[in-house]
């Protein structure tokens, strides 16, 4: 029994060295994997050639970066919803005529394509005035994006299908659409297959994400199915492009104080929400939990991010020869990593809590306020 116990002791020792130095190891790898991303940028003497197409350009990370790649020296093209950001874009003193605003809804197909041909022709324009480089679509980055809160049960259906058709589907669309043209920008007609193991100078296309697509919580629910979907789309493009020497970089930003939440700036915002629902939803949440609910979010909303930091990251995935695979930005943001691989009965944990605790505190549904009470 004793040796028995010796070799299970010293299996133990061997199988915890070796996991330590797997971490070790895992350690070594991320941070050279940082040093590289940080330091190697591509020439700047290259970026005059090189275009950016970006959706979502009305406000926020969009608009942001747009203005931000511009000042660097890139030609952007910068996909709004509206007529009146476009027009607003021009109105802009500090923008150059590299940057060049259209319309263009990431929900509709048609408008997609007519996006494409814009771009396609802008750019053969561009060839023709510039004979000393060939301007190609360098990146991509698909930031449009939008969200709605909500009781899953409340949620409309137009609503969730909204938040598909533009965070997803249009996402999808728009990289369908736009990939020949990134495809073009490496000179390849076919994959190949060095091009993994290579490739510094790839074109890249860049998603907007979020670590809403790596957990999920309550009044987010179809929100955060959208994010997921970008995750996994972006996974799979990211195996399936490297072929072509595309990368595929995923950025997952935190809570940042963007437009993103401006319903929330709205002080009547629950009280609205609340008149919206029927007596017997009404009955069946209670005011007081409603209320609750919705000062707790835009407490934490409150207490968001500079969305500087996504724009820093957002130019670092276009510039570095390098980039990371993904992007997890935001003081909230490493959080929201963790908790992802944690048991899910901890994720469930945080959001029950003791059930004696939340009802003193209003943060229970009525109905189950009710039932404990019985």
């Amino acid at each position: 029994k004793k040796a028995e116990k010796k070799k299970d002791l010293s299996c133990n020792k061997r199988m915890l060295k070796l996991i330590l130095l797997v971490a070790f190891l895992y350690g070594l790898y991320r941070l050279a994997f940082f040093i590289v991303a940080k330091t190697t940028r591509i020439s700047t003497s290259t970026i005059k050639s090189k275009s950016v197409l970006i959706t979502g350009c009305d406000t926020g990370f969009g608009q942001m970066i747009a203005l931000r790649l511009d000042q660097i020296g890139f030609r952007v093209y910068a996909a709004c919803l509206l007529q009146k950001s476009v027009d607003d874009f021009k109105k802009l003193p500090s923008v150059s005529n590299r940057l060049i605003p259209f319309v263009m809804d990431v929900t509709d197909q048609n408008s997609v394509e007519a996006g494409f041909q814009f771009v396609k022709n802008s750019l053969q324009e561009a060839n023709k005035e510039d004979s000393n480089s060939e301007p190609l679509l360098y990146a991509i980055i698909n930031n449009a994006g939008i969200l709605k809160f909500s009781f899953f049960e409340l949620t409309k259906f137009s609503d969730a299908n909204l938040m598909i058709q533009v965070n997803y589907l249009g996402l999808l669309r728009v990289s369908q659409a736009f990939l020949p043209l990134l495809k073009s920008s490496q000179g390849l007609n076919s994959p190949h297959p060095l091009l993994p193991l290579r490739g510094s100078l790839s074109s890249r296309l860049i998603n907007i994400a979020s670590v809403a697509g790596r957990t999920s919580v309550p009044t987010l629910s179809a929100y955060c199915a959208s994010k997921f979907a970008v995750e996994g789309l972006s996974d799979g493009l990211r195996r399936e492009l490297s072929f072509w020497g595309i990368k595929v970089v995923i950025i997952e930003p935190g809570v940042m104080k963007t437009p993103l939440y401006k319903e929330f700036e709205n002080p009547e915002f629950a009280k609205n929400y609340w008149n919206l629902m029927t007596p017997d939803q009404k009955e069946t949440y209670g005011e007081e939990y409603v209320a609750s609910i919705w000062k707790m979010l835009a407490g934490e909303i409150e207490k968001g991010g500079d969305p500087q930091l996504v724009v820093d990251a957002l130019e670092e995935a276009v510039l570095a020869k390098y980039p990371w695979h993904r992007y997890a930005v935001g003081k909230d943001a490493m959080l929201w990593i963790v908790w992802s691989y944690l048991p899910a009965w901890i994720g469930d944990l945080v959001f029950s809590g003791s059930s004696s605790k939340r009802s003193k505190g209003g943060l229970l549904p009525k109905v189950t306020e009710l039932a404990l009470k019985k």
